[in-house]
């Protein structure tokens, strides 16, 4: 003889008033309101935008040395734009929790001028001798 198996679930508790407690529920409210915040600080840094003219002659092919180390860790084609967008971030961004970054891409109007945007402010020990962009 074949016996069937019955499967139940296990019932959630229930309140005084008979419903389902909810207390996982307002703890995952609470947990997503953290990462949303946490998201929101990053777009929140200060941002300052800055053009650097670029002699031909000196022989440079990107922006000048601010001072600081950068790491570029990405670039990206701009539609309806010529050239490419480059992004960097401090080089002493795990070691020193510095979270400055920099976005560099060449003018469409004149290629001997970089548009450069800050984000944050260098929170890391380099730049005593550097020139502050804010």
């Amino acid at each position: 003889t074949i016996t069937p198996l019955t499967t139940s679930l296990p019932e959630s508790p229930a309140s005084t008033n008979g419903s389902p407690l909810s207390e996982d529920f307002d703890g995952a409210i609470q947990d997503h309101r953290e990462v949303k915040n946490k998201s929101k600080k990053r777009k929140v840094m200060p941002k300052l935008m800055d053009q650097i003219k670029v002699s031909c002659e000196s022989g440079l092919e990107g922006p000048h040395e601010d001072g600081y180390n950068w790491r570029k860790y990405g670039q990206k084609d701009i539609l309806s734009a010529k050239h490419p967008r480059s992004y960097y971030r401090c080089t002493f961004r795990n070691t020193q929790n510095c979270w400055a970054t920099k976005q560099v891409q060449r003018s469409d109007e004149d290629p001997t001028i970089f548009d450069i945007t800050y984000k944050g402010k260098h929170t890391c020990s380099q730049g005593n001798n550097a020139i502050e962009p804010y």
